[in-house]
């Protein structure tokens, strides 16, 4: 059996400028190398739509997985979801659904305000033919691509709400996916 080779991609200019550390990475490779998943790059870059196609043009050339944290929020940099979309050949649509979680998010914790601005409309814009991942813990869905036998997956960058989302949706699609016992 030819283990699978995954790339991890992330985004944030806050990585770059070493403002944060990207702990996130550090997880996720040990946790896909706990699947049997050999980690093969981690490539951080900034939220730049134009560096991180030219990043998901090499991942896809040589991963079977590429797991992608960051750039998921509802400011104007933040085009994660849009450029891989792209880059897998898939369309993003309004989900009005995963709107009103977001406004019932806001009410619930409040953040400073009770009710999102229109930026936060661009969080549920969802992939047509991918499907969403659910963010219990914050305003930004990730999302699951693929195309060709490659696999994307976009999950935020805030550690607390990407380790959920690892361990509530991505982790056990991928153990069904290798019928592992893990």
């Amino acid at each position: 059996v030819i283990p699978l080779k995954a790339e991890i991609i992330a985004v944030g200019t806050e990585l770059i400028s070493g403002d944060i550390a990207n702990t996130n990475a550090q997880y996720l490779s040990r946790r896909l190398l706990d699947l049997g998943i050999e980690v093969h790059y981690h490539v951080a870059l900034d939220d730049n739509a134009a560096r991180l196609k030219r990043a998901l043009t090499q991942a896809v050339s040589r991963s079977d997985i590429i797991l992608v944290t960051g750039g998921l929020g509802p400011t104007p940099d933040d085009l994660t979801k849009e450029t891989v979309a792209e880059a897998f050949g898939d369309t993003l649509h309004f989900d009005e659904a995963e709107w009103q979680k977001i406004v019932d998010f806001f009410a619930r914790t409040g953040r400073g305000r009770r009710t999102p601005t229109a930026n936060n409309r661009k969080q549920a814009m969802v992939p047509t033919k991918g499907h969403k991942l659910p963010n219990a813990h914050g305003t930004a869905p990730g999302a699951w691509f693929e195309d060709d036998g490659c696999i994307a997956v976009l999950m935020p960058g805030v550690p607390r709400e990407m380790k959920a989302m690892w361990a509530e949706d991505i982790r056990p699609v991928l153990l069904q996916r290798q019928n592992c016992t893990i």
